[in-house]
């Protein structure tokens, strides 16, 4: 396969692409949009240092790092919040732009910008941080699963089958889609098309007007998780399925079966794989030829997302721990226990976000 700089194709998508993703049942994700800067400035080589912990009031949804020196929450009872992120206090006001929490939520920190859609309400919001004001509101029926932002239109899931477009500024309706069978996961943006995953195991690529392109039909459960770097996807599904698809040529390069579940997409860097099981385990593998190049045992759920921090991976465990990992053989370098377990966990500038099962908000860091 072609070369790869995880890094900054990961920076570069979000340049391209403002993409909104729910986050299904159990398998809690949240978005993580980081500048090139403050990805290159959190190099966790040594074991970070508690720097603050704060109970917090409501139970919380997302939580996003804003131009580095910000978090912005988002809670269950449809609030939002700033924290300073040196401090862990609140600052300015508590915002309540809708009743109940945000299904789905993208911020363009460069901007200050939120996107909601609040489908219990039919709603869709664009909310300026910088004002606090709603720059715009309308109704929009039935939206759900995702959606994706492309300069001034908005595609998002409307029912089971239904695809509909519509303009970011005023909710007027651009087209529509009828597929043929049940979307069951996500809409994802790949150069000038969309990508659709259907119930039939079919992989369905339409442009930037819905027509329909090409599909390539997956071996993966009705469920699976993908991601999308350069001209490649990779899938993974509940079954412990691994794939590495080319989309220039719609063909599966590589197939891979793994002893456990995988939850969370895997971490792509330097034509290798890193992925962690449902059993704790992580391996990684060779993108061209799929040998396991090292794997290493661990104990409880992977659900969070693997995150690469210079030549660590770090493993965050539901149960409560996060394990630094040497990039290039697995060798453990570090360990952080959480007593209460781990819901989001997630790097910022500098250091490591974490937030237990009992609302209580954890800054990691590199202490000056």
């Amino acid at each position: 396969m072609r070369s790869r700089n995880s890094r900054s194709l990961i920076v570069l998508s979000v340049l391209l692409f403002l993409i909104l993703k729910q986050c299904s049942p159990g398998i809690h994700q949240s978005a993580m949009f980081l500048t090139e800067e403050q990805v290159i400035g959190s190099q966790l080589a040594a074991q970070p240092e508690l720097i603050w912990k704060h109970r917090l009031a409501t139970p919380v949804k997302d939580i996003f790092a804003v131009n580095g020196q910000r978090l912005l929450l988002n809670t269950f009872r449809g609030e939002l919040y700033l924290l300073a992120l040196q401090s862990g206090k609140r600052t300015g006001k508590i915002w309540k732009p809708y009743r109940r929490p945000a299904d789905l939520l993208f911020v363009d920190s460069a901007n200050n910008q939120i996107y909601m859609i609040a489908n219990r309400d039919n709603q869709f919001i664009h909310y300026n941080l910088k004002s606090a004001q709603i720059e715009s509101k309308f109704k929009i029926k039935n939206l759900l699963g995702s959606a994706v932002i492309h300069h001034d239109t908005v595609t998002a899931r409307q029912s089971a089958k239904r695809i509909i477009q519509f303009q970011l500024n005023n909710g007027t309706v651009i087209r529509e889609l009828q597929l043929p069978e049940q979307i069951t996961w996500g809409i994802y943006a790949y150069r000038d098309q969309f990508l659709l995953y259907t119930a039939d195991g079919m992989l369905r690529f339409y442009d930037r007007n819905l027509l329909p392109v090409g599909t390539l039909q997956l071996p993966l459960s009705i469920t699976p998780e993908l991601l999308i770097i350069g001209d490649y996807c990779y899938g993974i599904d509940s079954r412990g399925k691994f794939l590495g698809i080319d989309l220039i040529s719609r063909k599966i390069q590589l197939e891979k079966d793994f002893p456990a579940p995988i939850f969370i997409t895997p971490h792509i860097q330097d034509e290798k794989a890193t992925l962690g099981c449902g059993n704790g385990s992580v391996f990684q593998i060779d993108l061209k030829s799929g040998d396991e190049v090292w794997h290493c045992s661990g104990c409880g759920l992977i659900n969070q997302p693997l995150i690469a921090i210079g030549q660590s991976i770090l493993v965050p465990y539901a149960q409560g721990e996060i394990v630094a990992l040497r990039q290039n053989s697995g060798e453990k370098l570090w360990k952080i226990s959480i007593k209460n377990g781990i819901s989001i966990c997630q790097p910022v500038s500098q250091g490591l976000i974490v937030l237990d099962r009992l609302r209580n908000i954890y800054y990691y860091g590199i202490k000056k």
